[in-house]
């Protein structure tokens, strides 16, 4: 048996391991996805380079969340947390949602920043509410008429992409992996998480502050 051969034989060894574990590992295969989805966004993000802000510390998010729109974003965090003018940075939100992954991207960048976080919602809705759970803890702020809603997502890559790996689909992990990250900064029960996620919940600016989405209203 010549080089080639054995090369050959290697390499098909070695992709039939990874069906194997895909197969048998989905939530293994799937976290793999999700994360080089997540590190793939940010890295294009990067190649953008950091976005000075006309308005001091303050980021405004209005519109959808989709991936131009959060890449100079990141970019502009990635600025004010260079700059030593500022202590701290602040982000208005208002948006229907959008890209769940492009809400996980930014979720991971503000998560790693140095600075605190502060996020003033007037409206956060699916995505944006996972946005707004990741800002700086007693740093996450709504308005008296401030309006919030959760529920499964549909869609993580496109409308037409879902991936599956044995009986685990895509949609199915994510939506497991939203529903511990509302937990974790909610202090819900993940089961109460996952139930309201279900039956798609809508919130007033004192229900969420009850709800834990959001640590003051100003």
């Amino acid at each position: 048996m010549d080089l080639f051969s054995i090369i050959g034989l290697i390499l098909i060894g070695i992709s039939f391991l990874i069906f194997v574990i895909w197969i048998i590992f989905p939530d293994l295969a799937m976290k793999g996805i999700m994360k080089y989805s997540i590190n793939s966004f940010i890295i294009e993000a990067e190649k953008m380079g950091p976005i000075e802000t006309k308005e001091k510390d303050r980021i405004f998010i209005a519109g959808d969340i989709d991936q131009a729109r959060i890449s100079k974003v990141i970019m502009k965090i990635k600025f004010l947390e260079s700059d030593d003018r500022f202590s701290k940075i602040q982000i208005w939100l208002y948006s229907n949602g959008g890209e769940i992954l492009a809400a996980q991207a930014l979720c991971q960048v503000m998560e790693e920043c140095k600075k605190p976080v502060e996020i003033v919602a007037y409206k956060a809705y699916s995505a944006a509410a996972i946005i707004l759970v990741c800002g700086t803890k007693g740093r996450r702020f709504a308005r008296s008429k401030s309006k919030f809603f959760i529920h499964n997502t549909t869609y993580p890559l496109s409308r037409t992409i879902n991936i599956k790996i044995g009986l685990l689909s895509f949609t199915d992990y994510l939506n497991k992996i939203i529903g511990k990250l509302l937990a974790e900064k909610t202090g819900q029960p993940l089961k109460k998480i996952l139930e309201d996620c279900k039956k798609e919940t809508h919130f007033t600016a004192q229900e969420a502050l009850e709800y834990g989405l959001v640590d003051k209203i100003i």
